[in-house]
């Protein structure tokens, strides 16, 4: 389900390995975790952070968003 996510990190991330990669979630923490795994897994990053979405973004989102963050390539 997320492997294009994946992929798109892949494609446009810089260094990933050396980064600390952010994981938000809107009430889905396994679904988080499970993500965390699979970033961990692929790209050996720094550290991985997982944290709950905040009010205001997760009452337009909903429960079950998922978000990662990370840094894209210098075009």
């Amino acid at each position: 389900m997320f492997r294009r996510i994946l992929d798109l990190m892949e494609e446009r991330g810089s260094e990933l390995s050396e980064q600390t990669i952010a994981i938000s979630h809107g009430d889905d923490e396994a679904t988080a975790n499970e993500v965390k795994t699979m970033i961990e897994e692929k790209f050996k990053p720094k550290n991985v952070e997982v944290h709950m979405i905040g009010s205001v973004i997760g009452s337009h989102a909903g429960p079950g968003t998922i978000a990662i963050f990370f840094l894209n390539k210098l075009n």
